[in-house]
């Protein structure tokens, strides 16, 4: 019975289409690694990555590229970060990474490498290659935050600057 009761309790923090923390279990591991920031200073730093144009893959593509697309992004996300990290979906086309630095110039260098990763993933319909590209705004927390929602916020206001940044186009000056 505590072995089913354990089962259903970890199947019930995980996102069942791209294997990682859903957002009951991220929120419970970003919590632990709130403590570990407390006690061991550092910083902590929250990516929030929402996929840029996705809602045009699913229509335009159908249902199984966008979840091709989430599961490609969640495996990219899972396979360059640490395990000790909290990685998760939080639902929809958004993705969370929480992670503990000991510096906090540790953190530009894994930040821009995600970045990267992220923005040079494809996936594969029908032999033709589709571009997935995502907004990642990160925040740096150098006093533990107080709360889950705390950092949530503070990402979501991160990522929709990055996401509004990346639309601005730059103008072009004409001789006149």
């Amino acid at each position: 019975m505590r072995i089913a009761q354990k089962r259903a309790e970890t199947e019930a923090d995980f996102d069942h289409l791209c294997g990682i923390l859903n957002r009951r279990g991220w929120a419970k591991k970003s919590s632990q690694l709130i403590g570990m920031h407390a006690k061991k200073g550092g910083v902590l730093c929250l990516m929030y990555i929402d996929l840029d144009d996705f809602k045009q893959i699913n229509d335009t593509y159908g249902h199984a590229a966008g979840d091709d697309a989430l599961c490609k992004v969640a495996s990219s996300l899972k396979d360059n970060v640490r395990s000790s990290d909290a990685v998760g979906r939080l639902g929809g086309d958004e993705f969370v990474v929480l992670a503990h630095f000991y510096t906090k110039a540790q953190v530009n260098p894994k930040t821009h490498h995600i970045k990267t990763v992220l923005n040079r993933l494809t996936i594969n319909h029908n032999n033709n290659p589709i571009a997935i590209k995502a907004s990642m705004g990160t925040t740096v927390f150098s006093d533990p935050p107080h709360s889950i929602d705390e950092i949530l916020k503070a990402g979501d206001t991160a990522m929709y600057h990055e996401k509004l940044q990346r639309k601005v186009k730059p103008l072009t000056l004409v001789d006149g």
